[in-house]
């Protein structure tokens, strides 16, 4: 093995300094480190290298090909103390099952000696052997690939703890002294290897530095801090015209700050802010379609060049119609000028849609209408000849089949769908002729809940469909109850409902199928559906995109053992973004605010739980780190009956309640560890299950999987807009579930008509208090003063695919937990023997019946009358909540997407009962 270099005058400096880092091993914390290297082109003369010396444009070096740098193990040797800390920048590019940053270690059968900086799949880990087996701190969360970390990892002596951008994200406990390895050993930058074991970085490892002090969370956090951009808000991608987009961040800083923005990591093109303060957008133009950005937001603060993490987007979801530019053979008239000045002042510039012109003169009307605003405009014509003559002009444009179309219709019956035009306007009429159509036909096509008709002597505004309800919140509304109200015309069964529209979004917007994001919410016509880190508003009666906006830290998983992250009244969306909850206009997608959590808070947490009602908005804290966001791999399905991974629940250590009038902040509630998943909010009252054990409090980071959560838990009841505490009761106990033995699957908080509702899954023990592979859901029913009123239990149908962790459906009378039925007034057990749900999705109710998966994994109605199935082929639901009752329609968007069990049509799509289309 030799150096690179050419002659060996480098080599002597390197082991001259390598010399005077091991003369340094017990020396006070002001004394020089043991190692602190840059892996740059500038420092290559002291880098053992093992292959040729590559260096990207920043002058890295290049970790590929089996590269990796080996250094004296007697600097890894003189660490024969209690205390040290390894500090590192790191990029990794692809996943290893034990990848290595910085190793001086053997993992050999039952020989276990040493430490390693470095990873585990795609998560960062520290262990270090004290005599045994090599003991880890890991990372609760994926890194990403591609982005730079700067990773802390730190001993005492008793407690290994790994820091990853600043923040504490694992420990464990490992008292006594390092146990090094006692027969030869690689001491290698870039690679785990061993005796028998090689396993190579591919990425880069900026710089790495060892030494024999004890670097304090402050100080860590400060270095950080040089380095890293701070946002205030953290950016969002909004498409805002074909090849266009808005890029809007807030900085916790004032200054200039800039965009640096390419089609590969290289990155490439700089586009600067031309703001000086916090807030700052810039307009990206010329963008490539069906492409994937990455970008960075930089910033130059006395003298130090700050950086964002990477961050990409992806042009595939701009969904913005084709701009229509003046042209001269369609300028206005007054008159239309004015007509479209109206609709504009009702409806907004960014009103987006479809608008049917009933009779075309010119072309003008319509051509103006979609200049001037986001809607698909249609002209029906009764005259064949002007219908050809209007279609010819307009094809000049180049406007002619994506924004303007034209259609021969004689009349008097309209060819054309319900329920799906936002606005209905006419040529005719406005120069003085007869509305060529039959009013009635006209009020059928417009869109209910606000649809417009504007025409001289005819004007008309649809209301809401009869008996149709809001989904506002994860479970339809901040009760829980997975029930809105929804009639749909009475039906209930699959024969007696129409297509509305099919279309986007598709596969490619969404997230794998099987982690349990948050559910789309549907409320005022619209409807809004999550994917991966980005978000879009749609026309629940017709499907067009009202917004998209691609925003990188609003991805969140694992719902049922947490809380969604957003939720809406009839003009916004609340919508949970790291620190902060984003308020969005649901009509334009715009920002119109954001709530902050304390200050004191921002920089170690995230806002948790979120939900609202007609004067609150209720949030929670949970320590930054904590919510679930990985997506790949089978145990990314958190379902298995008793894993850890699949029982750990998110907890929010303080409830806290701002004003929508003003957006006051009210109050703050924090006494102990509140489980994110039981948080109900129902007629100003605020409903939760907390424990204040403070050894679970002390260990919790965020995620607990520890059995004495649930031991003497309380059950509480706050006033929600004063944050009074109403009441507090004991959780009763679980029959299987101890500080030792037994596990909670999950438990849901709810609401039905007589109180608070409480719904565990446990699995059952046999007599050597080892799980039976069965279980029960088990009932407690709290009336209004926190009495228990009754308790029950009844079976799992199997400890798989969701089927024992189903969120409870609350009817009037009855609450669903599949397969069982359980009576709302007296808990008794009605039946265990509801039939036809298939797969992991949980289930939702509407007045005659409940919308579920079922066999052959397809959308299905299940009707309460008939107690049977009837469902759509090939159109398979997520694999958790991703079809809703609501509006007066079935909306469903796409969730099929990455499943191998069947050739499903991967699109979104919207039934209507039939009685609503006549």
């Amino acid at each position: 093995m030799e150096f690179l270099s050419t002659t060996t005058q480098p080599w002597q400096r390197f082991k001259t300094l390598l010399l005077m880092a091991t003369l340094s091993c017990h020396t006070p914390a002001w004394a020089a480190p043991l190692l602190d290297l840059k892996l740059s082109k500038s420092q290559s003369s002291q880098l053992k290298a093992q292959q040729t010396m590559d260096f990207d444009k920043d002058n890295h070096l290049i970790f590929e090909n089996e590269q990796w740098v080996e250094l004296d193990p007697k600097i890894a040797q003189s660490l024969k103390g209690k205390v040290f800390s390894i500090s590192a920048k790191v990029r990794i590019d692809s996943p290893e099952q034990y990848g290595g940053i910085l190793s001086y270690s053997q993992d050999n059968g039952s020989y276990e000696r040493g430490f390693i900086l470095g990873y585990n799949g795609s998560r960062f880990s520290f262990k270090l052997s004290t005599g045994g087996s090599l003991i880890g701190a890991v990372a609760p969360q994926a890194f990403v690939l591609g982005q730079t970390y700067l990773l802390n990892a730190t001993y005492d002596g008793k407690i290994a703890t790994l820091y990853v951008d600043g923040k504490k994200v694992a420990s464990a406990s490992a008292p006594g002294e390092i146990a090094l390895p006692d027969i030869p050993t690689p001491f290698a930058i870039g690679a785990y290897k061993d005796k028998d074991e090689f396993f190579p970085l591919n990425g880069r490892v900026e710089s790495i530095k060892l030494e024999n002090t004890l670097l304090d969370p402050k100080q860590i956090a400060k270095e950080v801090a040089k380095t890293q951009f701070q946002f205030a808000v953290r950016p969002s991608v909004s498409f805002i015209a074909p090849g266009q987009a808005l890029v809007e961040w807030e900085s916790s800083h004032p200054g200039k700050s800039m965009i640096n923005l390419g089609l590969t990591r290289d990155l490439g093109t700089v586009i600067k802010s031309n703001a000086d303060g916090n807030s700052h957008s810039v307009i990206l133009k010329d963008l490539e379609p069906a492409s994937v950005y990455h970008y960075r937001i930089a910033v130059n603060d006395k003298g130090n060049r700050r950086l964002s993490p990477p961050m990409s987007f992806d042009t595939t979801m701009n969904y913005m119609p084709p701009l229509a530019n003046p042209h001269s053979d369609f300028t206005p008239s007054d008159k239309e000028t004015k007509a479209v000045n109206f609709v504009v002042s009702k409806l907004g510039a960014h009103a987006s849609g479809h608008a049917l012109i009933m009779g075309g003169v010119d072309g003008k009307l319509a051509y103006e209408l979609a200049r001037q605003t986001r809607l698909i405009v249609t002209i029906l014509e009764p005259d064949a000849q002007r219908a050809e003559s209007l279609k010819q002009a307009l094809a000049k444009t180049g406007v002619y089949g994506t924004r303007v179309t034209v259609m021969h219709v004689p009349g008097p019956k309209l060819p054309l769908g319900s329920c799906f035009a936002n606005l209905v306007l006419s040529e005719y009429t406005l120069a003085g002729k007869k509305l060529p159509y039959n009013k009635e036909e006209i009020k059928r096509v417009t869109r209910p809940a606000g649809g417009m008709v504007v025409t001289r002597g005819f004007s008309y505004t649809r209301p809401a469909l009869k008996g149709a309800g809001d989904w506002t919140h994860q479970y339809g509304n901040a009760a829980n109850t997975s029930f809105v109200d929804e009639e749909l015309a009475g039906i209930d069964q699959q024969q007696e409902t129409t297509l509305q529209w099919i279309g986007r979004p598709g596969a490619d917007f969404g997230i794998d199928r099987q982690n349990r994001i948050s559910s789309p919410l549907a409320i005022n016509g619209h409807t809004f559906l999550q994917g991966l880190n980005r978000v879009v508003g749609l026309d629940a009666y017709n499907g067009q995109i009202l917004w998209s906006k691609e925003i990188p830290d609003l991805r969140r998983m694992n719902v049922p053992h947490d809380s969604a992250n957003w939720c809406a009244d009839k003009k916004h969306i609340y919508m949970a973004v790291a620190d902060r909850a984003w308020v969005i206009d649901s009509t334009t997608g715009e920002r119109v605010a954001n709530l902050k959590l304390t200050a004191s808070e921002r920089d170690t947490h995230d806002w948790g739980f979120i939900a609202n009602d007609q004067k609150v908005i209720i949030g929670s804290t949970v320590p930054k780190g904590a919510h679930f966001n990985d997506f790949w791999g089978g145990d990314k399905w958190y379902d298995k009956a008793g894993s850890k991974q699949a029982t750990t629940q998110i907890v929010s250590d303080k409830l806290f309640a701002y004003a929508k009038s003003g957006y006051k902040g009210l109050w703050a509630y924090g006494k102990g560890l509140i489980v994110n998943s039981t948080i109900t909010l129902d007629q100003n009252r605020l409903y939760f299950v907390e424990c204040t054990n403070p050894d679970i409090k002390a260990d919790s980071n965020g995620r607990v999987s520890d059995n004495r959560l649930w031991i003497d838990a309380k059950v509480v009841c706050l006033n929600a807009t004063t944050g009074k505490r109403l009441w507090h009761a004991d959780l009763p106990k679980f029959d299987n579930v101890t500080a030792e033995h037994g596990f909670l699957q999950s438990l849901y908080g709810q609401m039905t008509q007589n109180g608070y509702l409480l719904v565990g899954s446990e699995g059952l023990l046999n007599a050597e208090k080892k799980y039976a592979r069965r279980g029960q859901f088990v009932y407690f029913q709290f009336d209004d003063r926190g009495k228990l009123a009754w308790r029950e239990q009844n079976p799992w149908a199997h400890d798989h695919h969701g089927a024992h962790m189903v969120h409870p459906l609350v009817f009037d009378d009855e609450i669903y937990v599949y397969p069982n039925v359980v009576s709302v007034n007296s808990g008794k057990t009605l039946s265990t023997k509801m039939s036809g749900r298939s797969g992991c999705p949980t289930i939702v109710g509407f007045k005659n019946g409940i919308l579920q998966r079922a066999n052959p994994r397809v959308l299905a109605i299940w009707s309460k009358e008939t107690k049977k199935n009837t469902g759509w082929s090939r159109l398979r639901p997520s694999c958790w909540l991703n079809f809703l009752p609501s509006q007066g329609m079935i909306i469903m968007s796409e969730g099929g997407g990455g499943c191998s069990c069947g050739g499903w049509i991967e699109t979104s799509v919207s039934f209507i009962p039939l009685e609503h289309t006549r």
